[in-house]
């Protein structure tokens, strides 16, 4: 938009108004900003209210001019000033509804070689909208956003400024400097914002990450193991020559499994264990507890899960792999196959990484109905294939396990070292747990008694703590030494006999209903999650028919009768535990068994015929299907009871017992079932019954769940309409028998959309279940039906490699080339291409399939295949034409893809089929500039076989490809760059940059360390005078800044344009270590000046800097022979101007002339002290022989601290007094001085203050707000 003219009317300017008005009404902050942002669009709406309250109180609104327009709109120059001020407004409000505001529809790719070398492109989609892209916009586009809002604040502020309304012309009695301070404090609040706003996405980030990786990982497990371990116990096993041998182990794979019987305490050593290395080792250590008590337990891989995140923690590197990973995919949760080559690529990485997993043998157990025995074999490959190709080590601990045994040794041989824990190893640990037991039990005992009763307990557990565990819970106080031990000498020694010990003495006892305590027992064992006292009180009085009878349940303020109770009826082998140690509510305490093997002993002793651990494993898992049988049946007719609906949804806060079951009952009776005999007639009969349920409870629960979903951070955004399909849901939920019943029914919907918002035919796509796509299709199903998220039958199905569904779906007339908005756009054959499979490609191209069609990002099949490095597809589809030329949005080619990804044999195909190895995109960049930024050294080495000259091509930007590998640290392609061609160390871009500038700017030491050797020129200038030692500390290097020290020809006092010395930037970066490096340097000038006056000192207390201050001050050589710069100022004004208090304190003593000092206004320190408003500095001054300025007539603010933002080196200032010159506001600067960066206020220009040469010709406009 063209500025309004300086001529504009009175009239034209009301006009003016209207329009920017208009644009500023159509940014809807609160809808487009985002949840993230509230607190921006308050500021922003606030600010466009001002804004049209200025309007009307002025005299312009709704386009038209009030007969009683303010009177400084009379004045011409007054209204110039303003009509640029409201164009301004609406180009950045124009802006704003363009696009700054909203977040992107897809991720874009970027486009300079700026963003090439600090973002890989994306190849694979991702779904619209979604939550990972919204947050991977607002990690790119925030500060954009904070400074739009910064913008609009300003600018409007200014109006009222230039024509002030009534209500404010209070503003103007104080002068400029209380609107600058108030200014100051403004844009101190946005950039506090924007930091918390970072803040804010990182963490978000951070929690969507851990939702997609789905890692449930129980956080106090690890703690409350090593809180509960006795001092001095499992020390043993850090001694042990196997485990140091391990430990020490330079030789892949690195593996060590300790094994014993159940109740050895292995997990409590192994939290030892993980406590030991994560103090003594730097690299990180990994670990996992795969706890019966927790719902974890049913699947290994999550082991993998956690994993991931904690190394993602740990290090930033593997953070931003896994969130490229997860913003590259479209998955709700990772599947096991994305987590299994996440794993695979991060242990790699993290080199020397420690795993540590305890527990295998109980997810063993509780998994042998769900998966085959090679589960654990499968499992553990997948580790020896990471560990293998690492340098990192493994620990397993578990019971000794047939299964587990096996499978280490198919997968390491004889190759893993081994420690079977005995009673001897574990005997001193006994000893002291047993002790430590007995003292609390038995405090009221003397010493001897309690040392004599603790080893019996330690002789007798035969190693097993939790023996001793359970035995110490029926100590009782009130009993004298004989009985103690009369007791203890009739308990059996083993665990298994003290559980049989313990059911009996249940059984037999008269006070006890046996009914209840099985029933206490079921669920306790068989629940997919540990359930509270309140949960399981409810659970146990569910009756069939007339649901939970009220007048059973217990008092809700007799939580500590009905915990004790509960153990009264179950005795040692259950446990109750407080999750919240503040709170006594039965809904805070949660019943466990004691341990894993409780359930084993149930199993086989009591909801059995009775045997022994021998017993058949088919008939343990029939057993355990039974009690899952029982198990839905009960939480199903409890869902069934409207009742219970009703008292669920009374107003928050209300406690109702009898609801308290709900949550577990309608969340996890599918899964009872699934995990049931799967031919139960009453179970079957009972969900087909609920599934056509019309009384209410079944869309009662349908609500619940869809609310369970929107509820998830992954979730699609559902209405009412997308969620009413029956069939969807019992398809969703793996409920086979009952989707047979539904789909039996006449006038069954098979287009309806329901569970996450998908249809039928989706959900039996996904699942590959090809029975129900048949019966589907033969009923009527849409092909062309999406998914609410944007998914497609025939994409989900080739997405997830079902052949013979996609085949079936063709022969139905599903459209071949139907594209899914869900991944961008993509076909049945680009996500073919992309996954790799072969059969799948072959059959979409049998079908016609056509090749051209791209994604949202302009890649092709042919790109993707040869992407992903599939030289079979690659070959199918240049068989059918495709083009080896088509470019993606950014100009790459297949070629382009295969050499980045290092695929030769791809890239050879592709040349005999036409390809241009000279090929460039839109910044210059050749296949080779790809092949080297992405290190593929062979794929380099056969490019310039064909095409020596490639290694001198350069980019639009004037880069070689030595200058990409340098800067990314590829040390063995710069090495051979140079062996090919040794005049390429000395190469320039138009910068004047060498390869040695971008590996010293990159911190890249080895790189560094090799150019020097090989003869590059350490005190090259670039175009600015920038050298690699200036990039060096400029970053902060350390080990760069003394390898180029050490060499010939670096000048510890070359200067660049602006006249900045090496000290000069360690100094403003505040590099203590190197600061003191350079002072230790013969030569060094400490008192040099740049091109504005300022000293090495100057820019220290500019920039805060205390500790290089007192170096520079303590140091023999004055560090203050010159200290006022080129306008006259001195290091103590610039203490005080930006509120470095501790500085001014350093720097008053040197030297008295500085109390003397004024401005070249005659100001001293304590005017500008008086002038801030600082108390604590007016005192320091006063203590130094300072008296009140008589040149202050400005009305004193009552000495309030300082409102001085901390200095920011990317922010303007007025060279003269320092203040800072805020975004878009006035201000003038000089074009030739200094590069163009002097800058001076008005108040100073108003003052007479001028540049560094009364000749120049100053420019007068809105201010940006860093110096270019």
């Amino acid at each position: 938009m063209e500025p309004a003219g300086v001529a504009i009317g009175v009239i034209g300017l009301a006009g003016l108004f209207n329009t920017c008005l208009d644009v500023v009404a159509r940014v809807d902050a609160y809808r487009d900003f985002g949840f993230d942002s509230r607190c921006l669009a308050a500021q922003f709406e606030a600010d466009k209210l001002r804004f049209e309250r200025w309007g009307r109180a002025v005299g312009l609104e709704q386009g038209k001019l009030s007969t009683n327009y303010h009177p400084s709109l009379a004045e011409q120059s007054t209204r110039s000033v303003v009509a640029h001020l409201i164009s301004t407004i609406q180009e950045v409000c124009r802006g704003s509804e363009s696009g700054a505001w909203q977040s992107p529809s897809s991720e874009q790719m970027p486009g300079s070689d700026a963003h090439r070398l600090t973002q890989h492109p994306t190849i694979v989609s991702t779904s619209p909208a979604s939550t990972r892209q919204k947050l991977a916009w607002a990690l790119r586009g925030k500060a954009k956003r904070v400074a739009e809002v910064e913008k609009l604040g300003i600018l409007v502020q200014k109006l009222y400024e230039q024509v002030p309304i009534e209500a404010d012309e209070t503003k103007k009695l104080h002068g400029s400097e209380v609107t600058n301070l108030g200014s100051m404090r403004y844009i101190q609040d946005i950039q506090d914002a924007l930091k918390k706003i970072e803040q804010d996405i990182e963490a978000e980030t951070r929690r969507e990450l851990y939702a997609w990786i789905g890692a449930d990982i129980p956080s106090d497990m690890y703690d409350d193991l090593n809180s509960t371990r006795v001092p001095g116990t499992c020390d043993w096993i850090l001694e042990r020559d196997d485990f140091r041998t391990w430990l020490t182990s330079i030789e892949n794979p690195s593996v060590l499994w300790a094994n014993a019987a159940a109740g050895f305490g292995k997990t409590v050593m192994c939290a030892r264990v993980i406590e030991h290395l994560s103090q003594t080792l730097k690299m990180p250590v990994a670990y996992f507890f795969l706890s019966s008590k927790y719902s974890s337990r049913d699947d290994p891989y999550l082991a993998l899960r956690a994993w991931i995140t904690q190394i993602m923690d740990h290090d930033e590197g593997a953070f931003e792999f896994v969130r490229r990973k997860w913003l590259s995919l479209h998955e709700k949760i990772a599947t096991r196959t994305t987590i299994i080559s996440l794993f695979h690529e991060i242990a790699k990485a993290a080199s020397n990484t420690t795993f540590i997993l305890d527990g295998l043998d109980e997810c063993t157990w509780v998994n042998l109905y769900h998966q085959k025995h090679d589960a654990v074999s499968t499992f553990v490959q997948v580790i020896a294939t990471a560990i293998e190709r690492s340098s990192s080590r493994w620990m397993l601990v578990s019971r000794n396990n047939e299964y587990i045994r096996n499978s280490l040794c198919d997968s390491f041989g004889d190759g893993f070292f081994e420690i079977r824990i005995t009673t001897d190893d574990v005997h001193n640990d006994i000893v002291s747990y047993s002790r430590s037991l007995v003292n609390q039990k038995l405090s009221n005992k003397s010493q001897l008694v309690r040392d004599t009763i603790s080893e019996q307990m330690a002789e007798k557990c035969d190693g097993q703590f939790l023996w001793v565990r359970l035995q110490a819970d029926n100590l009782r106080r009130a009993s004298n030494q004989l009985q103690l031990q009369r007791a203890l000498s009739k308990t059996p020694a083993g665990l298994e006999q003290l559980y049989e010990w313990e059911w009996e003495s249940i059984r037999t006892n008269p006070t006890v209903d046996t009914d209840r305590s099985l029933l206490l027992l079921k669920w306790a064992a068989f629940s997919i999650r540990p359930l509270s006292v309140s949960e399981i009180s409810v659970a146990v009085l569910i009756d069939n028919e007339i649901g939970v009878p009220v007048e059973e349940l217990p008092d809700e303020d007799d939580s500590s009768y009905v915990a004790s109770d509960i153990k009264d009826h179950c005795g040692s082998l259950i446990e109750i535990t407080n999750d919240d140690e503040n709170s006594d509510q039965m809904d805070s305490m949660m019943v466990k068994i004691t341990h894993f093997s409780v359930k084993e002993f149930l199993l086989t002793h009591v909801f059995s015929s009775g045997g022994s651990l021998e017993l058949n494993t088919g008939l343990l898992v029939s057993h355990e299907e039974r009690q899952h049988d029982f198990l839905a049946e009960k939480c199903l007719c409890y869902i069934f009871n409207l009742d219970i609906w009703e008292l669920n949804a009374l107003k928050k806060g209300v406690v109702n017992l009898q609801a308290s079951l709900l949550t577990y009952a309608a969340g996890t009776w599918d899964e009872h079932v699934c995990r049931g005999s799967q031919d139960n007639s009453d179970i079957v009969d009972l969900a087909n019954h609920f599934f056509q349920d019309e009384t209410g409870a079944f869309d009662a629960w349908k609500r619940w769940t869809n609310r369970q979903v929107v509820g998830h951070k992954n979730s699609p955004e559902l209405d009412e309409n997308d969620q009413q399909n029956r069939l969807s849901y019992s398809m969703g939920l793996l409920l086979h028998k009952t989707t047979e019943h539904l789909l039996s029914k006449d006038g069954c919907d098979v287009n309806g959309r329901g569970l996450f918002g998908e249809t039928p035919l989706i959900i039996s796509c996904r699942d590959n279940h090809l029975e129900n796509v048949t019966q589907l299709l033969s009923l009527g199903a849409n092909t062309s039906i999406s998914s609410v998220a944007g998914n497609v039958p025939l994409c989900v199905a080739v997405s997830k490699g079902h052949n013979e569904l996609a085949k079936l779906l063709l022969d139905k007339g599903a459209d071949v080339d139907i594209k899914e908005a869900a991944a961008n756009d993509r076909t049945a054959l680009l996500w073919a291409a992309s996954l790799g499979h072969v059969d799948l490609v072959k059959l979409l191209l049998d079908r016609g399939a056509d090749i051209s069609l791209t994604d949202k990002f302009g890649n092709t099949p042919l790109f993707l295949a040869a992407y992903k490095g599939n030289l079979q597809i690659t070959q199918l589809l240049l068989e059918k034409g495709a083009d080896v030329a088509a470019k993606t949005q950014q100009g790459w080619q297949p070629l382009t893809a295969a050499c980045m990804m290092g695929q030769i044999e791809i890239a050879s195909l592709l040349l005999e089929n036409g390809a241009d190895i000279d090929v460039k995109n839109e910044e210059g960049w050749a296949v080779i500039h790809e092949a080297v930024y992405n290190d593929q050294i062979e794929i380099v080495r056969w490019l310039f076989e064909r095409e020596p000259d490639l290694i001198n091509i350069i980019t639009s930007s004037g880069w070689y490809p030595i200058h990409i590998a340098a800067l990314n640290g590829h040390l063995e392609l710069v090495r051979w760059f140079l062996e090919k061609q040794p005049e390429l160390i000395s190469v320039t871009d138009p910068d004047g940059w060498s390869p040695l500038h971008k590996a010293a700017e990159k911190g890249h030491a080895d790189v560094v360390n090799l150019l020097l050797q090989k003869g590059s020129d350490a005190g090259m200038s670039d175009n600015n005078g920038t050298t690699p030692l200036h990039c060096a500390l400029h970053n902060g290097d350390v080990q760069i800044a003394e390898l180029l020290l050490l060499e010939e020809g670096v000048d510890v006092i070359t200067r660049d344009v602006d006249g900045c010395s090496p000290l000069h930037l360690v100094c403003n970066s505040g590099n203590l270590e190197l600061a003191t490096l350079l002072l230790k340097q013969t030569g060094i000038d400490k008192d040099a000046c740049d091109v504005l006056g300022y000293t090495p000192l100057a820019e220290a207390v500019r920039c805060g800097h205390a500790e290089i201050v007192k170096l520079l001050l303590s140091d023999k050589v004055r560090a203050i022979a010159r200290t006022e710069d080129r306008f006259g100022l001195i290091p103590p004004f610039y203490a005080l101007r930006n509120n470095h208090v501790e500085i001014l304190e350093l720097l008053l003593p040197k030297t008295e002339r500085w109390i003397e000092w004024k401005d070249s206004l005659g100001r001293d320190l304590m005017w500008w002290a008086q002038r801030l408003g600082s108390l604590e500095v007016a005192n320091l001054l006063v203590k130094h022989g300072a008296r009140k300025s008589p040149l202050y007539n400005g009305n004193d603010p009552g000495l309030l601290p300082s409102q001085s933002p901390p200095f920011d080196i990317n922010l303007a200032y007025c060279d003269h007094c320092i203040g800072l010159i805020l975004d878009d506001s006035e201000a003038y600067w000089c074009n030739n001085c200094h590069s163009g960066g002097v800058c001076i206020c008005l108040e100073c220009y108003e003052a007479g203050l001028r540049c560094l040469d009364d000749s120049h010709v100053l420019a007068f406009d809105v201010f940006p707000v860093s110096r270019e």
